[in-house]
């Protein structure tokens, strides 16, 4: 026996739930992107502490002195730490053209690392804007 409302109902009923379902997971997705966000800075930031940027021809360590040069500082921390190298040279690099008071909360890293190229990156990035999918659902209802 058909449902009242027909089956558009059934139909409608299903793309609502899916809808909820969707935002419900943009939500809870955006904050692991933050909190990676988050992560990847603090990162980068104790990498910088670690071994600050330099200019090329900066002073190393003298002879004998014992000290470790950049990368294997930065080897020996990321190895500590569990993650490679690599990924801290990326975060310590982006760390270092993006200080905390430009960072923009709910903008991901990658985004960060993108425009860290740019000298006028402080004026282009901004803040997040709501999910595009919310757009969407509308005009499909």
């Amino acid at each position: 026996m058909p449902r009242a409302g027909g089956p558009h109902a059934d139909e409608h009923e299903g793309r609502e739930r899916l809808r909820g379902r969707y935002e419900e997971i943009i939500a809870e997705d955006r904050k692991l992107v933050e909190i990676d966000t988050k992560i990847q800075f603090k990162i980068g930031g104790h990498a910088l502490e670690i071994e600050p940027i330099r200019p090329h021809d900066g002073s190393l360590a003298a002879a004998g002195e014992g000290l470790l040069g950049v990368r294997e500082a930065l080897e020996l921390f990321a190895e500590d730490i569990g993650v490679s190298y690599n990924q801290v040279r990326l975060n310590r690099h982006t760390a270092s053209k993006w200080p905390a008071e430009h960072r923009i909360a709910g903008v991901s890293c990658e985004i960060h690392r993108i425009l860290e190229k740019l000298d006028d990156r402080f004026d282009w990035i901004l803040p997040a804007v709501p999910a595009r999918s919310q757009a969407l659902w509308r005009q499909a209802a």
